[in-house]
């Protein structure tokens, strides 16, 4: 991996001295629940206290048994719905504490029960206004469309009640990514997601890896969770590469990455040449990462900063080739930390991969960009450094 210099320490770690501060987080979503918030929270979460912050955690309860305090952080179980008697005890326990305090949303609109119409709970935003909340937006309403049901057009415009009463209560409003920005209004600050699989070097273990799944000389990767909508564009994309690469290995990682293997195996002459591996520790994911010479990542809306899938690949300085789309932020062409390719030209992706395993320079060079930009601009300390100074 590239070694970089740090900054001077007046500007790396003038940040972490920050006042202590009660920190009190609403999230739909947090351990031993998987997904993406749940991961991001309990990394922030875990982080301030690692500062020396107090923090406690508003969640729905879950089925699995789960502590009262993860670590030093406290947690609060709800009902699941974020009803009148739940938002009550936290404004109370939060008016209760002493000194600084913060309230901090996760806001998904169907992370607070009511089948995302819990419009109670942006209007008990409302009266917190004095309180000044930060707001997280990593989603924020259900798309309207001609071609959509009455239901699920009703639902999207609800949902932009909802984040309209939760704009006019927040105090600061951050997005994971700037593509949110016109449906909520100008004063939103961009807080990219950091990777939920850290970076464990373990080159014996990666060597182990490489081993198993490199049946041809290079190994294609993709981590995802295999939802409906990208099946297909995932499956046109790995056979226009196995079309134009035939020695080539594809390594799946993320849940439901077995199912999906054995589905395109179907679409290609060689069944042995396509893996897929499920449920892995961090230090087998991050081993599984490293093992893969290049990584595919292609959306339907195109790269975001809010896709932290594609952080797992930058975190790990990664050769990444993905899609642009309506929701790609220019940050990425400035960048030059991934290779972009058009929607809907699988052709073009193809030759972009194969340029990169047949070129060991050029591959060099991207894994260095991607890996001094998520350093540099979507690390944890990256986003605490963000969130600690609006300034910043």
């Amino acid at each position: 991996m590239p070694n970089h210099a740090a900054p001077p320490e007046s500007e790396s770690c003038a940040w972490k001295k920050t006042s202590r501060v009660c920190w009190h987080i609403i999230t739909g979503e947090y351990p031993p629940i998987t997904g993406g918030v749940s991961d991001y929270t309990h990394q922030v979460a875990q982080s301030l206290v690692s500062l020396g912050q107090e923090v406690h955690v508003w969640v729905p309860a879950c089925i699995q048994k789960r502590q009262q305090t993860d670590g030093s952080v406290v947690i609060h179980e709800t009902d699941g719905t974020f009803r009148f008697k739940d938002l009550r005890l936290i404004s109370k326990l939060f008016k209760g504490q002493q000194g600084s305090r913060r309230l901090l949303v996760q806001y998904v609109p169907h992370a607070f029960g009511f089948k995302g119409l819990n419009v109670g709970f942006c209007v008990w935003l409302l009266t917190q206004r004095r309180s000044n909340p930060w707001i997280m937006f990593h989603e924020v309403a259900y798309p309207i469309g001609v071609r959509q049901s009455l239901k699920h057009n009703l639902l999207g415009m609800v949902n932009r009640l909802m984040a309209f009463l939760a704009m006019r209560a927040a105090s600061r409003a951050l997005v994971s990514t700037s593509s949110w920005k016109p449906m909520l209004g100008g004063r939103c600050e961009c807080l990219p997601i950091p990777s939920n699989i850290p970076r464990i070097p373990n080159q014996r273990l990666t060597d182990t890896v490489r081993k198993k799944y490199k049946v041809s000389e290079h190994i294609v990767g993709h981590f995802g969770t295999y939802g409906d909508n990208i099946k297909p564009l995932l499956k046109k994309v790995i056979q226009s590469i196995y079309a134009a690469i035939p020695s080539v290995s594809f390594l799946l990682l993320g849940r439901g990455a077995e199912e999906f293997a054995k589905e395109t195996r179907e679409y290609l002459p060689s069944a042995g040449s396509i893996f897929g591996v499920g449920n892995l520790s961090a230090p087998e994911l991050s081993a599984h990462l490293s093992a893969c010479d290049v990584m595919i990542q292609p959306f339907l809306d195109g790269v975001t900063t809010r896709r932290t899938s594609v952080m797992a690949g930058l975190a790990h300085g990664l050769p990444i080739v993905t899609t642009s789309g309506p929701l790609t932020e220019s940050f990425w062409a400035h960048k030059r930390a991934v290779e972009m390719c058009p929607l809907g030209r699988p052709d073009i992706f193809a030759t972009v991969v194969n340029k990169l395993l047949t070129d060991q320079s050029a591959r060099s060079s991207l894994s260095e960009s991607a890996l001094q930009t998520y350093d540099d601009c979507f690390s944890i300390e990256a986003h605490l450094r963000k969130l600690l100074k609006p300034s910043v």
